[in-house]
């Protein structure tokens, strides 16, 4: 991917992004009740809501110092460390 959308021009650079489990979102709203009344809980404890989930994402669009790590995963930014 990163052949096809960087050019001599155009650097261009990939991440694979994990933003973790979401717990305040509709994403369970088309889950069957049984398998929410299960799986909610547990996603409670452990979720995010999207802004949270959002900060993996921006922080590999916006910082610098990312900017040579291409191809890595990135998952759990909290501020501005990360794990991976």
């Amino acid at each position: 991917m990163l052949m096809v959308l960087s050019g001599p021009d155009a650097p261009a650079s990939v991440y694979a992004v994990n933003p973790g489990p979401l717990a305040l979102t509709d994403f369970w709203q088309n889950y069957p009740w049984y398998q929410r009344y299960v799986l909610i809980p547990y996603v409670w404890l452990v979720g995010k809501d999207s802004w949270h989930a959002a900060q993996t994402a921006i922080y590999c669009a916006v910082d610098a110092s990312v900017e040579n790590d291409t191809g890595k995963y990135y998952r759990l930014i909290t501020g501005f460390t990360f794990v991976v």
